[in-house]
């Protein structure tokens, strides 16, 4: 490319010099002081005055000097020059690109306002002046949005742009006072006469702009997880234990280099969720840890075992960009270990990532500061298939922008990589558990019972708090730890226990919740309570209550705590029955009906059966079973046909007592035969038959007759006479 023009005045005569778009800074040779002082040579014009000068007679020479980078231009060129260039295509000067470093923080009040310096640019040896005029000076292009000239503190040194927001190209249109004059004619003239003309100077300036941002390594995470499940359960049965808490501690080694719990590493406290999961994710140095249960929820027994992990962490390199970059103001800054500096027009950034031993890559996360919203913006890029590192430096490349157009990246990018254990850890509580004993005896002498049969069954429904209204496998209860005891309304958990010769029943390690006990079998000679007790057990307590389900049933009899252990009665019952039999012969009758009742004895109206109607069987046999100790009241309901039916009752005593003879008494009330033999022998039970007249045709039926007639002529005589008075 031409850089000078020294010994263009040999070219004089020429039509048209076109050097457009060359490295011509100097148009001093132009200058027609120049041109005088080169003296006399060939080639004079016809007239003095144009000594030297370019061009012929009534003839232009014609100069294309656009485009060129010129820097110094004379006040007055040699005569008869048509520089008409200049007035459509400026000169283009260039200047050094501005280069800037944007602050970690993201500030960017020395980057959003820039002075862009105008070269040096002379006429006749004097610096010109510019323009302020909008029309003539001013931002001709850019590819920074926003970007606008400050016209206030617009220089003829300082070109002010405001509002720069990123990497890019201003280029800048001066406009000047100045002129380029030069001696010219006008085609056609009738004389040879060079005129003075004029020529604007436009300038225009590419100013490179380059604000670089940094992209560094963000300190490393350790992702783990850590399950906390039921011990006990099935195999392939998962229960997670809800709010256990645990906190992290080092890990040493012991003389016999097992590990073992070390100093506390950090105060927080982790509780696991809902799915029995702490999901730890922390920066964390590469080392020994464990965590420790420092409490145990609701139900569970605290499991003391340390769980032991080490951290491995891994390697990351971030290269490409630019390591180094010197600022226009300032000295060469490096970027430092493992970090680089991008902007739009700079190579791309490689990321590589090496995860240490018994660790595997889960998840880069690359944040940046956004040019939208001016704030910190995160992306995660997950590692499932193995390339996070790739996705991450295209997804930063991409930000980063182009020539074509600035990306969203308009400030400090951090990498960090999140490592995560190859194999999660779990660890198991056993549920807190208690035993429910109790006694059982007589209640007639707290003789212990042996060989009496119980029930314990689970009183669990399903609720929205324990999930199996959603389905009963999902059952949050305890007893769901094994497989088989749900359905559809609750849990089906149950046991049986037999008293032993102590009299001792023991139900065995029972988890907290609500049981219902019934007494399924008892011994001869006792009663089988109808009802049946709930049985509340707390195990974090170690504390068993039990009650009445029915608080009113009278058959179940209370449980009550002696000698420091629960005991619970059974009342004894004695055998009642008895033989119907004929009065006068003694032969035993079947077809007699009678009923047991129970009540006030002053009021029969209110009296309820408790036995019968029980009928005599052909042997005579009236059997109530075997009833317990109280009074009774017994009254013959239907007599056998042909005999009498007693108008009265008799009432019966039944005690718990050695003595036989005590066993089962009677008390006659009303017009009631007596009742013969013994608890032991036997009671008899006598009927009378209900013809009692003498047969027909002898002395006792005339003597009924006649004083039947007898009393009936008395009352005549009497209703007649009382008749007579008006009675």
């Amino acid at each position: 490319m031409i850089k000078s023009i020294e010994g263009i005045e040999w070219l004089r005569k020429a039509g048209m010099i076109d050097l457009e778009n060359n490295a011509i800074s100097d148009l001093s040779p132009l200058s027609i002081n120049y041109l005088e002082s080169l003296g006399s040579a060939e080639g004079l014009t016809d007239i003095d005055e144009g000594k030297k000068w370019f061009g012929e007679q009534l003839r232009n020479t014609h100069l294309n000097i656009s485009l060129n980078p010129v820097r110094k231009y004379p006040v007055i060129a040699g005569g008869r020059l048509i520089i008409k260039q200049t007035l459509d295509q400026a000169f283009k000067l260039g200047a050094d690109p501005v280069i800037l470093i944007k602050p970690e923080d993201n500030s960017d009040e020395n980057i959003k306002n820039i002075n862009l310096s105008i070269p040096y640019i002379e006429r006749g040896g004097l610096r010109i002046e510019i323009l302020k005029d909008q029309d003539a000076t001013m931002i001709q292009s850019t590819n920074i949005d926003g970007a606008y000239l400050d016209y206030d503190k617009l220089t003829d040194e300082i070109f002010p742009v405001r509002n720069v927001s990123s990497s890019g190209y201003v280029r800048c249109g001066l406009g000047t006072d100045n002129v380029l004059w030069y001696y010219g004619t006008a085609e056609n003239a009738e004389t040879d006469m060079s005129t003075i003309g004029s020529s604007s100077m436009k300038f225009l300036i590419n100013h490179m702009i380059r604000i670089y941002v940094k992209v560094k390594p963000e300190p490393a995470e350790t992702k783990l997880t850590l399950t906390k499940t039921v011990a006990g359960t099935d195999e392939g049965r998962f229960r997670p234990v809800k709010d256990a808490k645990f906190k992290l501690y080092k890990a040493v080694r012991d003389e016999e280099g097992n590990f073992v719990k070390g100093e506390l590493y950090q105060p927080d406290e982790y509780i696991t969720d809902e799915e029995g999961k702490i999901n730890f994710s922390t920066e964390i140095p590469n080392g020994d840890y464990c965590f420790a249960e420092t409490e145990a929820p609701e139900g569970f027994e605290l499991n003391s075992d340390p769980v032991f992990f080490s951290v491995g962490g891994g390697e990351m390199e971030i290269t490409g960009g630019e390591q180094t970059v010197t600022p226009t103001e300032g000295e060469s800054t490096s970027a430092g270990e493992n970090s680089t500096y991008i902007d739009r027009y700079s190579p791309d950034v490689n990321i590589k990532v090496t995860p240490g031993t018994g660790m595997v890559l889960d998840q880069i996360i690359v944040t940046y500061f956004d040019r939208k919203t001016q704030k910190n913006t995160g992306k995660t890029f997950t590692n499932e298939t193995g390339e996070a590192a790739k996705n991450a430096a295209e997804f930063i490349n991409k930000g980063k922008g182009d020539e074509k157009e600035a990306g969203v990246i308009d400030g400090t990018v951090t990498v960090q990589p999140i490592y995560r254990l190859k194999a999660n850890l779990t660890v198991g509580n056993d549920r807190e558990k208690t035993d429910f004993v109790f006694k059982k005896v007589s209640a007639e002498d707290q003789t212990v019972m042996e060989g009496v049969r119980f029930k314990l069954t689970c009183n669990h429904k399903h609720d929205k708090k324990c999930k199996g209204l959603i389905s009963p496998e999902s059952c949050t209860h305890a007893h769901n730890d094994k497989t088989g005891f749900v359905d559809e309304q609750g849990c089906t958990w149950s046991a049986e226990e037999v008293s032993k010769a102590d009299g001792i029943v023991k139900f065995s390690e029972l988890v907290s919740g609500e049981y219902i006990l019934s007494e399924e079998a008892t011994l001869d000679g006792f009663i089988l309570p109808e009802g049946t007790w709930t049985v509340t057990v707390d195990a974090h307590k170690d504390e068993v209550k039990v009650e009445k389900t029915e608080k009113d049933d009278s058959t179940v009899p209370q449980f009550e705590k002696k000698d420091g252990i629960l005991q619970v009665e059974n009342e004894p019952t004695v055998p009642f029955s008895f033989i119907k039999v004929d009065e006068k012969t003694g032969n035993e009758l079947a077809g007699a009906e009678f009923t047991l009742y129970q009540g006030d004895e002053n009021d029969a109206d209110k009296w309820s059966i408790v036995g019968g109607p029980v009928v005599s069987s052909e042997e005579g046999i009236v059997d109530f079973g075997r009833l317990k100790q109280g009074e009774y009241f017994l009254k013959e309901t239907k007599a056998p046909k042909g005999y009498l039916k007693p108008t009265g009752y008799w009432k019966v005593t039944i005690a718990v007592t050695d003595d036989a003879s005590k066993k089962v008494t009677f008390e006659a009330r009303g017009d009631v035969p007596a009742i013969s033999g013994n608890h032991i022998e036997g009671f008899k039970v006598s009927n009378r038959e209900t013809s009692l007249l003498p047969k027909m045709g002898g002395n006792g039926t005339k003597i009924f007759v006649f004083s039947g007639f007898m009393i009936i002529c008395c009352s005549l005589v009497l209703y007649f006479r009382f008749k007579r008075k008006g009675a």
